[in-house]
């Protein structure tokens, strides 16, 4: 996405991306996903959704298609997009501890990638972190080991029929040992290879 930095690898003696095909293109990169900051999760009796995204044509649309979906099936939404166009009412920027509210106050979070790149967003892990269901377009999520279809849903715009049925699955608790994984504390150790840590690897997706 930003291929400029490949000229400042040397200055560096570790370097990641988050996108298994950087890898595979290029070895002497490491992968890293983002991660969570572990918190107390809020069991919830209210169906909400939670989206909030920078802004741009590709994304809005299909927000908006998601957010028409759920309203059809009875749930709230709570959907903001973070932009500069003067024609927006949405704030600049929303503070992190904000957010963090956000997803624990919602039964749902939703995330709609980019497909510039097959990266996971900060919504993916904070899903799995607050025991969430998470409606994502992107497909790399299912190679991953905390994949499990009854708590994310892979939306591809042909498959509106079976929202409802992932809405109504029971929740599948994930392994504490697979989620630490992707905390903050297994994250930093990682990254400077420090400590006892979990390595962190991607699934090549092509």
């Amino acid at each position: 996405r930003f291929p400029n930095i490949y000229k400042y690898l040397d200055y560096f003696d570790r370097f990641f991306v988050f996108d298994a095909n950087d890898v595979d293109k290029h070895p002497e990169l490491l992968p890293l996903t983002n991660f969570f900051i572990p918190a107390k999760a809020i069991s919830l009796k209210h169906e909400n959704a939670y989206f909030i995204g920078s802004y741009d044509k590709y994304r809005f649309n299909i927000a908006l298609a998601i957010k028409n979906m759920l309203e059809s099936l009875e749930y709230n939404t709570n959907f903001s997009f973070v932009t500069k166009k003067s024609d927006f009412t949405t704030p600049l920027a929303i503070e992190y501890e904000e957010n963090i509210n956000n997803v624990k106050n919602s039964s749902l979070v939703v995330d709609i990638h980019v497909p510039i790149h097959a990266g996971l967003s900060f919504r993916i892990f904070e899903a799995l972190c607050f025991n969430k269901k998470l409606i994502t377009t992107n497909e790399a999520v299912r190679h991953y080991d905390f994949y499990n279809p009854n708590n994310i849903f892979i939306w591809n715009t042909t498959n509106s029929k079976q929202l409802n049925d992932f809405l109504e699955a029971p929740f599948m608790d994930i392994p504490e040992q697979i989620k630490n994984k992707y905390s903050f504390s297994n994250w930093i150790n990682y990254v400077l290879d420090d400590n006892e840590y979990n390595k962190i690897e991607l699934p090549v997706v092509y």
